[in-house]
């Protein structure tokens, strides 16, 4: 008899956004936006107070930008955003306010065209991975920590037709719903509201005792089933985590027809590959980026059977 059991690693497509950046990033200028977001099979939504870049100066060589980010008006970090310049002989220009900052080029009749962008949510993610650009930025425990409202599974068209183009009812709960959580003139709900897309990233590992040294192939798992990993993890979050918004939330979990519970693994677990912590009625939920893409420091939500655990490493 084998030993089954497989990790899954949740991981956004695309840096968190707040949903007051929509239009923007759904302009016509940006129609990588809608590609990018529609390989996502998994989002939530989150909220925070108000991230803003503050104090932003570049230097003598318009080389660098060094700025420092607030969250609800209190500064909580600093980096530097490397604006391209003086490389290959290439200057760019940079537009910029305390939402985002566009680095690129006028083209004609006065209109900015970005080729790189940076919000204060985007900076973390981009850090993550190692970007060139992105220097600093080390406190993303204190920027990138949100209160989880709503987790949603996409259709087939993905989550930027299910979440974005459409009225989506749980993005729109939120946005009339919540209270500001950062009283400042000017500021929306909208301005708070940050959304995560994601996909999974599966790690499958078979073993066999010693008297089984030949396993047959009727015992092997040779193949990955993403829809069905995808419905068991957007279930397996919600029934553990228990988002306010979420009005159904898989008390059976994890039986289920469309999961993983009659699928042959001894042991499942999920795991959120980004540098993100979510409070949630259930308690914090933390996730530990790894480059590799195959981390277990962060929080996971483990099923072994019918026992279904949030566990948290030490």
């Amino acid at each position: 008899m084998s030993h089954k059991s497989k990790s899954m690693f949740l991981e956004t497509v695309t840096s968190p956004f707040r949903n007051s950046l929509i239009g923007m990033m759904t302009d016509k200028r940006n129609p990588h936006f809608e590609k990018i977001i529609s390989r996502s099979k998994l989002y939530m939504i989150g909220g925070r107070p108000r991230a803003d870049f503050v104090n932003m100066r570049v230097n003598e060589y318009a080389e660098k930008m060094q700025v420092d980010i607030a969250i609800g008006g209190k500064i909580v970090d600093t980096g530097t955003i490397d604006l391209g310049n003086g490389i290959a002989g290439v200057t760019l220009g940079v537009s910029y306010d305390k939402d985002i900052l566009m680095v690129g080029n006028h083209i004609d009749g006065g209109e900015f065209k970005a080729k790189r962008f940076f919000t204060p949510d985007s900076v973390y993610w981009h850090r993550s991975r190692g970007s060139k650009y992105v220097s600093g930025f080390n406190n993303n425990s204190a920027v990138c920590n949100y209160d989880l409202l709503y987790i949603g599974i996409a259709n087939s068209s993905g989550s930027f037709d299910r979440l974005i183009k459409k009225a989506h009812h749980g993005r729109l709960d939120i946005l009339t719903q919540e209270n500001i959580r950062y009283p400042e003139p000017g500021n929306r709900v909208s301005d708070e509201i940050v959304l995560f897309t994601f996909d999974i990233e599966p790690l499958i590992i078979q073993s066999w005792g010693e008297e089984h040294d030949d396993p047959k192939m009727d015992d092997m798992i040779t193949s990955f089933d993403l829809k069905r990993s995808v419905a068991d993890a957007e279930k397996a979050f919600i029934s553990m985590l228990r988002p306010q918004y979420n009005k159904v939330i898989y008390g059976q979990y994890p039986k289920g027809e469309d999961g993983l519970y009659d699928a042959g693994f001894d042991i499942y677990q999920y795991f959120l590959n980004e540098n993100i912590t979510f409070n949630t009625p259930s308690g914090v939920f933390a996730g530990k980026r790894d480059v590799s893409g195959f981390g277990f420091e962060g929080d996971a939500i483990t099923v072994q059977g019918d026992d279904v655990r949030v566990f948290h490493p030490e």
